[in-house]
């Protein structure tokens, strides 16, 4: 997906359907969830969320973005609403295409909320 796709969703609209990722990613991931490594990585984020509002960091299972875009992950705890994602990511630098949260229909991880950002 190109920027200009990406643009298309946000977070008052978010994607209604499943996001494309590479075959070979899309195999890491199947291969990945409901696993003991999916539970220790999650069991990570949530302790370092105790401590701390965020935890932003780059998707393992990216969506298929054409290069130089990236797609990192934006997790939190709490309300984090998009207001103050905006800001954080103003503060951050980072140049944002855009960003949401998967509706709960397609929510693969539904136990620590995230955003999705893409970004150069």
């Amino acid at each position: 997906m190109d920027a200009t796709t990406l643009r298309k969703y946000s977070c008052d609209n978010p994607p209604q359907a499943t996001m494309p990722r590479a075959k070979s990613v899309t195999e890491a991931y199947e291969k990945f969830k409901n696993t003991p490594a999916q539970k220790t990585f999650l069991d990570a984020v949530g302790m370092y969320l105790i401590a701390n509002p965020y935890y932003f960091c780059p998707n393992s299972f990216p969506y298929d973005v054409a290069h130089p875009i990236q797609h990192s992950c934006l997790w939190y705890e709490g309300e984090f609403t998009p207001v103050q994602v905006t800001e954080f990511l103003a503060k951050e630098r980072i140049d944002v295409i855009t960003f949401f949260e998967n509706p709960e229909h397609l929510k693969s991880v539904k136990t620590i909320s995230h955003y999705h950002v893409f970004h150069y």
